[in-house]
């Protein structure tokens, strides 16, 4: 499950930077003292104590606090000393102190400052250009860092080294993320282990794992030749990331075993970015030793330190190392039930949608869940994968929801068909056809003040004039108007016009006779109303007048035998017995037995009544007649 992770060296521009001190209180005094001396940590906290008291600081102050928070690594500190002092600091034009600030923006990832810094006039030079191409290499625009780097490759002074490392960085992310092929135009340097580093990535992602494993070792005898005599932590941080990778690439060759060696060889990284690329290939390596079944997810996801890891290399990591361990948080936050922190809606789906069922209830209900919880994601792309997931597990409300929150956060998205489409079906399944109506007139307002630039908005248009014009005529022929105002050739909008206005005169006295003058032109009219009709009847084929009388129904004949029952009365002695009724007569051979109904007889009319007459049987058997 857990993907591996590669390393990837690009060395920063060092351009050193020097402050002049200024005569100051005791307090700032003391404060340069502590700096001189390296007391990082004390120089910040007196720099940020002037802050907190109320008073200015100047800028060489500022420069103190800055320098003491960057060497401490600790740039939101640094950043939060400049927030606090840009409202009483002017440094525009200062190209020394420009650099110290784009610095702590780019360390803090801070785009938007960064952005509005680089419009500055002043931020130009070759410090400049190291660091806008480190800039747009960590946002994974490597097309924009290349360039700049083969740019200062032209006139490389004393920067061979870093050009031709940082030129190969680039280009390897190129290839991986972007599948653009380049070679470096900077010479390769045999004695750099960095610049043996970045083309054995390059090699890696050709597939030639041979060449990058050979590079890989004659990288780490470089590296250790070159850092024996470096404290150890220095040589930690130099030799690890070669590690990582050759057992990352024995890992990608097929030889686990190897690999899985080599990295519990290691012993624990310091650096927080390295010992999380050494725990996420580990790891991933044990899933393979012991299996799906057998790993319990809980402490891997414990292990890993998600999402606290991801959230404090962030500034550190690049576009690929970044994509890789949020696809692993998400697959294990989903595993045990959780909701992914890391991602974004769309890396998210991605990653989980090759592994889980999206279509079950409890996946569509975390999707939804994330995307309300989370504004910053509330976009079009993320709306509309949350509303398909939801409908596709049959809640409707959901997808309502959400669609709904796109379109109060920003209006304008009612001029996306994707949005616009799905929520009126929605509402005609939840059989609301009062907001379809009102949704139909909210985008029928806001098309009739945007402009139409594709012929994807134009058919979205006129299906939307048609629409209204079922609930609002007015507003469907202003829909129309302005159609036809900038596609007059559109029939179909042309005919309704014409259409509409033809039947607003038809109460006017006024018509046009042009069309009727054609019809009957070269006919002689007064010739044709003394001769009559006549003249024109056919002798062949005479015609028919019909009557304008109504035509009689056709009446049903009698039929020759009539039916019995017509002849039926009901009969009104029907509820006496049939021997007590008037008009019955015994059958003779039998005689009357009085059997009415409530009636006493005598004994002797009983007995009379059960002496009967039988006729003799005949001994002949009837023939069939």
């Amino acid at each position: 499950m857990a993907e591996k992770l590669i390393g990837r060296k690009i060395k920063p521009s060092r351009t050193p930077i020097s402050f002049k001190m200024s005569s100051l209180s005791e307090l700032v005094s003391e404060l340069a003292i502590h700096s001189e001396k390296r007391q990082y940590k004390e120089a910040y906290e007196k720099a940020k104590r002037i802050i907190d008291l109320g008073h200015p600081l100047d800028l060489d102050t500022l420069k103190l606090g800055l320098v003491a928070s960057i060497n401490l690594d600790q740039y939101h500190n640094a950043g939060r000393l400049i927030s606090k002092s840009k409202d009483h600091i002017v440094y525009d034009g200062m190209k020394e102190f420009l650099l110290l600030i784009g610095y702590v923006y780019y360390k803090n990832g801070d785009s938007k400052n960064f952005e509005t810094l680089l419009k500055d006039s002043a931020f130009q030079g070759r410090a400049f250009e190291h660091l806008k191409a480190q800039y747009y290499y960590k946002i994974g625009e490597n097309e924009k860092a290349l360039k700049i780097y083969r740019e200062l490759s032209k006139n490389p002074l004393d920067e061979v080294v870093d050009l031709s490392v940082n030129e190969r960085a680039v280009i390897s992310q190129l290839l991986e993320l972007d599948g653009v092929v380049e070679q470096p135009v900077s010479r390769p340097i045999d004695d750099s282990y960095d610049c043996k580093f970045n083309d054995a990535l390059y090699q890696v992602k050709i597939g030639d794992y041979e060449s990058a494993l050979d590079l890989l070792e004659e990288a780490k005898a470089i590296c250790e030749e070159n850092t024996k005599d470096l404290p150890l932590d220095t040589r930690e941080a130099e030799i690890v990331p070669i590690l990582l990778q050759i057992a990352y690439v024995k890992q990608l060759k097929g030889k686990k075993e190897e690999s899985l060696t080599a990295l519990r060889s290691l012993s624990k990284p310091k650096d927080s970015l390295l010992d999380l690329i050494y725990r996420n290939n580990l790891l991933s390596l044990r899933i393979d030793e012991y299996g799906r079944n057998d790993t319990n997810f809980h402490i891997l996801y414990r292990e890993l330190g998600f999402p606290n890891s991801i959230d404090i290399n962030k500034d550190k990591l690049t576009v690929s190392q970044r994509v890789a361990l949020t696809r692993n948080e998400s697959l294990l936050a989903l595993e045990l039930g959780k909701i992914p922190s890391q991602s974004d809606l769309k890396l998210f789906y991605d990653a989980t949608s090759e592994f889980l069922d999206l279509n079950t209830k409890l996946e569509a209900s975390m999707i939804y869940n994330y995307f309300m919880r989370r504004p910053g994601q509330q976009e079009v792309p993320n709306a509309l994968l949350t509303a398909q997931l939801a409908i596709n597990v049959g809640n409707i409300n959901n997808a309502r929801t959400v669609l709904e929150t796109v379109v109060s956060n920003d209006e304008k998205n009612l001029l996306e068909p994707s949005i616009v489409v799905s929520l009126y079906l929605i509402y005609d399944k939840l059989q609301s056809g009062r907001l379809q109506v009102e949704l139909l007139k909210k985008v029928a307002d806001l098309l009739l003040e945007s402009e139409i630039s594709s012929t994807q908005q134009r058919k979205f248009f006129k299906d939307i004039a048609f629409k209204t014009l079922n609930h609002d005529a007015v507003l469907a022929n202003r829909l129309f108007e302005k159609l036809h105002s900038i596609y007059p050739n559109d029939e179909l909008v042309s005919t309704y016009l014409n259409s509409s206005s033809n039947a607003s005169n038809n109460n006017t006295t006024t018509t046009n006779f042009s069309e009727l003058d054609d019809l009957v032109l070269g006919i002689d009219t007064d010739k044709l109303i003394s001769e009559g009709f006549d003249t024109f009847e056919s002798s062949k084929r005479p015609t028919t007048i019909i009557s304008s009388t109504n035509k009689k129904r056709r009446t049903r004949l009698k039929p020759k035998h009539e039916a019995k029952e017509k002849y039926k009365r009901l009969d009104e002695e029907r509820w006496l017995p049939l021997k007590d009724r008037s008009y019955y007569r015994p059958k003779k051979g039998k005689k009357i037995r009085n059997t009415t109904q409530g009636t006493v007889t005598s004994n002797t009319s009983e007995i009379s009544g059960l002496k009967k007459t039988l006729p003799k049987k005949s001994s002949k058997k009837k023939g069939r007649k």
